[in-house]
């Protein structure tokens, strides 16, 4: 377990390439299921004002466009045969980012003092960056394309999830 996690760290310092992980399904599912299990847990916790099946609702939602994206963009390179090890890569470096959001999200939700508010959001906003270029990392090395390019697909990919998302939940 800590090699695993060791792997997806040095994954999030984009010390290693996303195409050392296994192409099983077997690893697609646990990687998956501990991610669900990680997102599920946090977002309950910061989001009390939401109803159990409506974070459950978005957290689907949100991961099926997600992966449904990449396996498209994979589809478009003719890289399909690298979508596992790109869909491990990016919910195990996803599920270390949420980890480390965590105690931000928590500051966000209940601080009262504004300087640590200010602190917080801007900790938050460098982590976004942080994941956006994790991400763009493992596009360009799972669908050959630039680091810039995958960045901003990234980016376009992360907009539509959380979106379509928001607007087709249950509520």
């Amino acid at each position: 377990m800590f090699q695993i996690l060791t792997f997806f760290w040095r994954l999030c310092l984009l010390k290693e390439v996303p195409s050392k992980i296994p192409n099983s399904i077997f690893a697609a599912l646990i990687t998956f299921g501990i991610y669900l299990i990680i997102a599920f847990t946090i977002l309950l916790n910061t989001r009390p004002e939401q109803s159990v099946l409506k974070i459950f609702s978005s957290s689907i939602i949100g991961i099926t466009i997600q992966l449904s994206l990449t396996y498209l963009l994979l589809k478009f390179k003719n890289r399909e045969y690298t979508y596992i090890p790109a869909v491990c890569s990016l919910l195990g470096t996803n599920a270390i980012m949420l980890l480390l959001l965590f105690p931000l999200n928590l500051t966000l939700l209940y601080a009262q003092n504004s300087n640590l508010l200010v602190i917080a959001n801007s900790f938050s906003l460098v982590c976004l960056g942080w994941w956006l270029a994790i991400a763009g990392f493992i596009y360009h090395k799972s669908a050959d394309v630039s680091m810039v390019q995958g960045t901003c697909l990234a980016l376009l990919i992360e907009i539509m999830s959380v979106l379509t998302a928001t607007k087709f939940s249950i509520s």
